[in-house]
């Protein structure tokens, strides 16, 4: 996943980066090549599916990287905190967003993620789609893959329109398949709203997922998303 949002910070030339959801740093969050590194992770929850438990977790957060800041705190109070920061420090070029899997929270963490993104920073979401309607399941099974209900957060924000034009997006929304990462440009690009005339009001279950998860999705290449973000 690094090379991915390494890709992405060369390529525009960012500067800060916010990973929510660190796990174990090795994985992702210290091999980031950026500026300014900030991982928030509260490494407290009991739902079995991520690299760290109770007697490895202290060795893992001593493996962060020494140069970057981290919160050992939720999301959610580590928004706080920042509302209390100067405007340029609370902002960051990009923010990556892997944390509790479930649409409740992803909600929370993209609402809060829109506030402190930069004017022109970007918002990725890991673990979506999931693969099988067993990687939904929550509470998932110890150990096994969990994507959770992360793209039903990213679906909502797909039928949701700009108030003056309520054919599009108020964002650029974008999912790369094939490394299960939607992707949130902020206030421009603006997609065309998902509108499906058989569900007008459409249930988001795994199953209307799976019927029309291309439109949903916004699903393209990684070829294609390199492409929309160099224009």
């Amino acid at each position: 996943m690094h090379t991915f949002l390494n890709q992405i910070i060369a390529q525009k030339g960012y500067k800060s980066y916010l990973e929510i959801g660190v796990d174990d740093p090795n994985n992702n969050f210290n091999h980031i090549q950026c500026e300014r590194k900030v991982g928030v992770d509260p490494y407290n929850d009991d739902t079995g599916c991520h690299a760290w438990d109770r007697a490895n977790k202290e060795a893992l957060i001593a493996r962060i990287d020494p140069k970057a800041l981290f919160y050992r705190a939720t999301s959610d109070d580590f928004f706080e905190i920042l509302k209390t920061h100067n405007e340029p420090v609370s902002k960051f070029d990009l923010i990556y967003i892997d944390g509790l899997h479930l649409e409740e929270q992803v909600d929370k963490d993209i609402a809060n993620a829109l506030r402190f993104v930069s004017p022109h920073g970007m918002i990725v979401l890991d673990d979506v789609p999931p693969a099988n309607e067993y990687e939904e399941k929550t509470p998932p099974d110890p150990g096994q893959p969990w994507r959770g209900t992360v793209w039903r957060s990213f679906a909502k924000l797909r039928m949701e329109s700009d108030d003056m034009f309520w054919e599009f997006n108020k964002h650029g929304l974008y999912t790369i398949k094939s490394i299960f990462k939607s992707i949130i440009l902020p206030h421009r690009q603006q997609t065309p709203a998902y509108r499906n005339a058989d569900f007008p009001n459409p249930v988001l279950s795994f199953e209307f997922l799976k019927a029309y998860e291309d439109e949903l999705l916004n699903n393209i290449s990684y070829e294609e998303f390199f492409k929309i973000i160099s224009k």
